[in-house]
């Protein structure tokens, strides 16, 4: 497994995850958790190792090894913003300035195909939707201000 380029990452399209791929986006889920681990990372999308697809993994806050987020949906935002610095693991070393609203409401389908409804705040707010935007082609490098 490796990182795509940020030019194949930045302005891609991803497709939902099809119910019936769930065996094999959890199988991918697995080695995405170990590339996560192994490079430091808090949170991995699909996108940025090559699978155009709407799925991603992020540190688990619940106490489980890590959270699969497949088909996610932001419902609604606070109209508090933080300014955070984030790294990615697209741009190794670099860290950038983001703005992003401090709660988010939000649903997704969990590795079980179980939909999920919850509201996340703090850090698992904050990687959440940074996730979230590679799914949709954004990238800090786009959404924030370079350090």
């Amino acid at each position: 497994m490796k990182l795509s380029e940020p030019s194949k990452v930045e302005g891609c399209k991803c497709k939902a995850v099809s119910m019936k791929n769930l065996a094999d986006t959890v199988k991918t889920a697995e080695e995405m958790y170990e590339f996560m681990i192994i490079n430091r990372g808090a949170g991995l999308a699909a996108p940025q190792i090559g699978i155009f697809r709407t799925f991603f993994i992020m540190k688990d806050f619940q106490g489980a090894k890590y959270q699969l987020i497949i088909n996610p949906e932001i419902h609604k935002v606070s109209d508090k913003l933080g300014s955070y610095k984030e790294l990615c693991l697209t741009y190794p070393g670099e860290y950038v300035t983001v703005k992003r609203p401090k709660q988010v409401r939000a649903s997704w389908t969990n590795y079980d195909g179980i939909r999920v409804y919850r509201k996340l705040t703090g850090q698992e707010g904050q990687i959440f939707q940074h996730e979230s935007d590679h799914l949709i082609g954004l990238t800090i490098m786009k959404k924030g201000k370079n350090e």
